[in-house]
């Protein structure tokens, strides 16, 4: 009888363990590249991964910057979510001040509700802006984080239908985010 118990028990046990591995939430993952790397989490993917054959987009949403990275929390295609990639593009003068609005007022199909303010990343000045846009069919809102580093202006870029909702995620990102040395 007590054979019969001891195999029981270490199956509630174990279920119990799993269990609470779900509660905490699994582990992030990191995202390496040769010049930065960012934490994100661990129930994302790449674009790759989603799509297979996904290509990286040498003018990123027509902003003139070459794209390096690109995520989403979508676990299959067709599903809504959150979309983040890093892009970079020079900088003329190697001044961040010089990207503002008129790089904005030039993409096509056009901006709509453009927001400019500072912010910081990493303990370095950055410029946002947050605004709307159509992409196809829908509509999307966009977060879009400017900072220098030698000379190169990196973009790092969130849009979903809506970004309520997506905040934690979006946090977990700019902090941990860093350039390699």
């Amino acid at each position: 009888m007590k054979l019969k118990i001891f195999p029981l028990t270490l199956c509630l046990v174990a279920l119990y363990l799993a269990a609470l591995a779900c509660a905490r939430g699994a582990p992030n993952r990191s995202f390496n590249h040769a010049e930065f790397n960012f934490d994100y989490p661990s129930n994302w993917q790449t674009m790759a991964e989603l799509w297979g054959t996904y290509e990286l987009q040498k003018d990123y949403y027509g902003l003139g910057a070459e794209e390096l990275a690109a995520l989403t929390s979508v676990r299959k295609k067709g599903q809504s979510g959150v979309w983040f990639s890093v892009a970079k593009k020079p900088l003329m003068g190697n001044a961040l001040s010089e990207l503002g609005e008129s790089l904005y007022a030039q993409v096509v199909p056009a901006v709509v509700e453009l927001q400019h303010s500072t912010a910081e990343l990493g303990g370095q000045p950055a410029i946002a802006f947050r605004y709307r846009r159509p992409w196809g069919e829908p509509w999307w809102e966009f977060y879009d984080l400017w900072v220098e580093k030698n000379g190169v202006a990196y973009l790092l870029s969130f849009h979903a239908s809506s970004l309520e909702g997506y905040q934690a995620e979006i946090d977990l990102i700019l902090k941990s985010f860093s350039f390699q040395p």
